[in-house]
């Protein structure tokens, strides 16, 4: 069945319209980005068939190229299309949570990481901003690595600190295996920034690594101020 052969009341664009996006199903809101089918499928189709092979709309939004393109019916253009609306979304829902965060409610910055972190495949490391009075001001994703490895530099750290104003920070990163155990490496490295941050004036309040459906805090299991008393030699 092709798109012309669908009653125009039963349409994507057309039910959006008339009912607003909420009103639409997984499969009819893909069919919108991907805009066509195939010469023997519509849209719709292509869709459905893209969300049964993936799972799930999250689990088609956590696929790279690759992955999306080796589905009938998406090319290139439109597997960017699709993961760039899937972090548009990403960045809008973090960000209304971040709006009324505050540093003094650590729980609710790893409950939202979760949720955030979640489902990302690579070991990515994040950082997020607070002014002097510990509200919330923005955030940087400062690398993604492979699924083991992320490579980090006080520099990058820092730099968006520095330019807004930022008096403390706090750092966090993902594990793809799920065991959310800070390594020797990742306790060596909050080392670093706390060293770095005191020698600019910029606080390292914690390091959250995120694991699956749970989360270690540096600062809730007192590593951050035994990390403080180590001083660089």
């Amino acid at each position: 069945m092709t798109m012309k052969t669908v009653p125009e009341g039963m349409r994507p664009y057309e039910r959006l319209e008339r009912y607003g996006a909420e009103a639409l199903s997984d499969a009819e809101l893909v069919a919108i980005l991907i805009k066509t089918g195939t010469k023997d499928a519509s849209a719709l189709s292509v869709a459905q068939e893209l969300l049964n092979k993936h799972g799930s709309i999250t689990d088609m939004a956590a696929s790279d190229i690759s992955e999306l393109t080796a589905s009938r019916g998406i090319g290139r253009v439109k597997a960017i299309q699709l993961l760039a609306a899937a972090e548009t979304g990403r960045r809008i829902a973090f960000g209304r949570r971040k709006d009324k965060l505050r540093i003094t409610n650590l729980d609710e910055i790893g409950r939202m990481l979760m949720s955030d972190m979640k489902d990302l495949r690579y070991e990515t490391f994040e950082v997020l901003y607070f002014d002097k009075k510990w509200h919330y001001i923005s955030s940087s994703r400062i690398s993604s690595g492979t699924v083991n490895k992320t490579i980090v530099h006080p520099r990058e750290v820092f730099y968006d600190a520095i330019k807004s104003l930022a008096s403390a920070v706090v750092l966090a990163h993902n594990h793809p295996s799920g065991d959310c155990s800070p390594s020797r490496a990742d306790t060596e490295l909050t080392r670093r920034m706390i060293n770095a941050g005191r020698i600019i004036g910029i606080d390292v309040v914690d390091h959250m690594i995120i694991g699956n459906g749970v989360y270690y805090s540096m600062y809730d299991k007192g590593d951050i101020d035994r990390l403080r008393e180590i001083k660089d030699e």
